[in-house]
């Protein structure tokens, strides 16, 4: 993805979100009856964020307007295993 104005900075003004790559990827089997999977969410664990606004801080006096940025996921894998009880023999659905 590329860099990216905050919400709010309409005149595109102030700074950017650096832009960023996310690699993902999965793996899916079946025999007979039974399914395997297996997917990974930001395989290289890559540190980035995919939204920024700005937000009025009401704790500082004024209530000044501050970046507030949205960060990635974090590595994640998922999987799970499952056997179809009315799957036809011949793989049709």
């Amino acid at each position: 993805m590329g860099s990216q104005y905050l919400h709010g900075d309409e005149a595109n003004t102030g700074p950017r979100l650096d832009p960023w790559f996310s690699l993902e990827g999965g793996v899916h089997a079946s025999v007979g009856g039974f399914t395997a999977w297996v997917r990974a969410m930001n395989l290289l664990n890559t540190q980035y964020e995919t939204f920024g606004a700005y937000a009025a801080n009401p704790k500082l006096p004024g209530s000044p307007a501050e970046p507030t940025l949205t960060p990635a996921r974090p590595f994640q894998l998922f999987a799970g295993v499952g056997y179809g009880l009315w799957t036809s023999p011949s793989g049709d659905h």
